[in-house]
């Protein structure tokens, strides 16, 4: 009987906790679209934290930092709309690609640890180089 409730217990809260990862993974998958629609992105890897997005993008087209400036504060602006976030990073290093892309084999613990520590270097590299104010509450 122990081993029965038990087993409930763990299948009850796998299934509570599905939803919340499905959408996160639906809701990467939107700001993604959103990001490769954008006519100087050929590639765009994200990843939704708490209340922190971190998008990379591989851009094209690009000719000065003040181009990509605007890019960034248009996909900034565009991923703010579709949900509140209380920050949003816009990068284009490859290494960040990388590591996003290394997320896709790990299971949740590993991946939800990797990627708490990714957006934690992330919010390092910002205290050197800040948001402008409207995307950092």
């Amino acid at each position: 009987m122990k081993y029965l409730v038990a087993t409930i217990c763990i299948a009850l809260a796998i299934a509570l906790c599905a939803p919340s990862v499905a959408m996160a993974t639906n809701l990467e998958s939107q700001i993604e679209s959103i990001a490769q629609q954008h006519p100087n992105v050929e590639k765009a890897r994200c990843v939704v934290y708490n209340n922190c997005c971190l998008l990379c993008i591989k851009p094209q087209k690009i000719s000065t930092k003040s181009n990509f400036d605007q890019m960034k504060q248009e996909l900034q602006q565009q991923i703010c709309q579709l949900q509140n976030f209380s920050i949003v990073v816009v990068s284009m290093s490859p290494r960040v690609m990388q590591a996003i892309d290394s997320t896709d084999g790990m299971d949740e613990s590993q991946k939800q640890q990797f990627v708490q520590d990714l957006l934690q270097r992330a919010l390092e590299h910002l205290s050197t180089h800040p948001l402008p104010h409207k995307f950092a509450k």
